[in-house]
């Protein structure tokens, strides 16, 4: 005998969280583990789609705040003409190093004349 809230015509529902299928009734697919996952959940299962997982960002080549995609392209080091400060994660970009100028005054006189000036810069 048939359960009273469904009718011959109408498959019983998937189980949400445990299986799915397109129309949300059997025949229904297991659902992907969460642990498989291995960037993430972004989506859980429902009686209608699978579990969804993050797609990571390439360490090095690509990066986003969440580390998943969508991602941005990595800056070339190529292009730190003073080199690379930090390289490009997956959640952060190619930093290069920059040039600093520093003016360095060794003495100073009472009448306001400066004396032996030097300067330098500092790469960081």
């Amino acid at each position: 005998m048939l359960p009273e809230d469904w009718s011959a015509d109408k498959c019983p529902p998937c189980e949400a969280g445990q299986t799915f299928s397109t129309s949300g009734n059997i025949p229904c697919n297991a659902c992907a583990a969460a642990a498989t996952c291995t960037a993430g959940v972004k989506a859980a299962c429902t009686t209608k789609t699978d579990t969804a997982c993050n797609v990571p960002c390439v360490a090095g080549k690509t990066f986003s705040a969440s580390g998943n995609i969508p991602c941005t392209t990595c800056a070339v080091a190529s292009t730190c003409t003073l080199g690379v400060k930090t390289t490009c994660t997956t959640t952060k970009n190619t930093v290069c190093k920059v040039s600093l100028f520093v003016l360095r005054v060794h003495k100073y006189h009472a009448s306001n004349r400066i004396f032996d000036i030097d300067n330098f810069v500092l790469n960081y």
